[in-house]
């Protein structure tokens, strides 16, 4: 349904209001949503994050493969993000400017989108799920915005119009963001259920049953001209699937749960995991090639750009990794941890961004983990942020946009911190946004999606 909401949104331009804390922001997983929900409760999901062990700083090795990831129709970067350079950065390592095909917007997960995000956003229009919620984060793939609910239905809503397109209703809630690849919309639920539906109409093409929930988003390689999707479950396996038919390509087991997106850079996967290791892997066979102790469990999607990694922790750490030796380049805090990241990374150029569980929203310099400014948001900041930055590449204009359980959608300058806008969406928000062209996407815990108009160009 369409509608203008019920309480108007606020916004704040260039300065933060101050309003005191509830006292009913007590931890919980994205998604969960109490005793009458569907999703299990604090403890249980507490529980299930367990850390299971621990291991020593492995090395790994690397076989080369023809390999090249992929995601949506539209032509892939191919190019880094990269340079010590402050003031600007080579924006190619960025979601297609016509998609945001995966949960991070590209295969390495890094976060970034090209547009201009410094002006207020308005609003085109909101569409309300009746008796749902979103956790979830909206991809977006030619004429539609896909996003699955909490309680079991799947929508894909109209970017023009923000009309419902078609839906399906499946009845396990859905907790991590689709896949887009080649007209198809790939997308697993609470139940274990993987499903390849038709892009246009939501007509079913297959379905792949694991044996655990899967509440990460799926990433999409190619392997000489076929397609295969990659994503992981808490059945302790992460699997790789022919996109076509959905036949088993090779599945690797793992000691732990799966629950971050698994990052594709080169002829590697990796997963982060809830045995409190990052692990490596070969792209084309699922060989495990070595793993890095991250000093405790997480669910964070790690973000690749060239040969560094960086992703953080349950048990409240930061790191920065080089992937090629598996050898941890720095940490933050550096002794004592903060509080627990849920919050995937976004990495450009020089500053690597991500929420925390202690209220902050931090950006390190990248190569040595200093922390380059941080901003207090009023609740948990648990969904992910995406760096939005101009064609030209000009980092003194890119914008850092994330939302928190308060509520709030934040623009926040990338280069200090400052804030450009907030907005008041009337309801948590746990899922990241989606930027594409002039358009944010962004939904609530409380079932509304909204579509953001952003400005053509920067305000004098």
């Amino acid at each position: 349904m369409v509608r203008t909401p019920a309480r108007s949104p606020r916004l704040s331009v260039g300065k933060r209001r101050t309003c005191p804390l509830r006292a009913s922001c007590g931890a919980r997983w994205p998604g969960e949503r109490g005793p009458s929900g569907l999703v299990p409760s604090r403890l249980v999901s507490l529980l299930l994050f367990l850390w299971l062990g621990s291991g020593a700083l492995g090395g790994w090795g690397c076989r080369r493969a023809v390999v090249s990831p992929q995601a949506g129709d539209a032509d892939m970067p191919t190019d880094a993000v990269v340079g010590d350079d402050a003031d600007s950065a080579r924006v190619a390592d960025a979601a297609p400017g016509d998609a945001w095909p995966l949960f991070r917007g590209t295969p390495a997960c890094s976060g970034i989108a090209v547009g201009n995000a410094e002006r207020v956003p308005h609003i085109e229009w909101v569409y309300s799920a009746e008796k749902d919620g979103f956790t979830a984060s909206p991809i977006v793939a030619g004429d539609s915005v896909y996003l699955g609910g909490n309680n079991g239905t799947f929508y894909a809503v109209s970017v023009e119009t923000g009309r419902l397109a078609w839906k399906q209703d499946i009845g396990g809630g859905f907790l991590a963001a689709a896949a887009f690849h080649a007209g198809r919309v790939y997308v697993g639920d609470v139940d274990g259920k993987f499903f390849a539906w038709n892009a246009e109409d939501g007509k079913p093409l297959w379905q792949f049953e694991a044996e655990g929930t899967i509440d990460n988003a799926a990433n999409v390689f190619s392997a000489g001209d076929r397609p295969r999707i990659l994503f992981g479950s808490q059945d302790m396996n992460l699997y790789c699937l022919d996109a076509e038919t959905g036949s088993v390509v090779w599945r690797t087991a793992l000691p732990d749960q799966i629950r971050c997106q698994p990052p594709v850079a080169e002829d590697r996967a990796f997963v982060a995991g809830c045995d409190g290791k990052l692990h490596s892997l070969e792209l084309l066979t699922g060989k495990e090639l070595g793993t890095c102790d991250l000093d405790g469990p997480t669910g964070c999607t790690p973000a690749v750009m060239g040969g560094e990694l960086y992703v953080g922790t349950e048990s409240g750490f930061f790191f920065g990794i080089d992937w090629k030796t598996g050898r941890r380049l720095w940490q933050f805090p550096p002794e004592r941890p903060a509080d627990a990241f849920r919050s995937s990374a976004a990495v450009c150029g020089p500053f690597v961004v991500v929420g925390c569980r202690d209220r902050q929203i931090y950006c390190f310099h990248a190569a040595t983990g200093e922390t380059a400014w941080k901003f207090a948001a009023r609740r948990y900041v648990d969904a992910s942020p995406v760096i939005v930055v101009p064609e030209n590449g000009d980092l003194a204009q890119a914008v850092v946009v994330v939302g928190s359980l308060d509520g709030r959608l934040h623009g926040l300058r990338l280069q200090d911190g400052s804030p450009k806008w907030e907005l008041d969406l009337g309801g948590a928000v746990s899922a990241s946004a989606a930027v594409v062209g002039r358009r944010i996407f962004a939904a609530t815990e409380e079932g509304d999606l909204y579509c953001l108009g952003l400005a053509e160009s920067a305000s004098p």
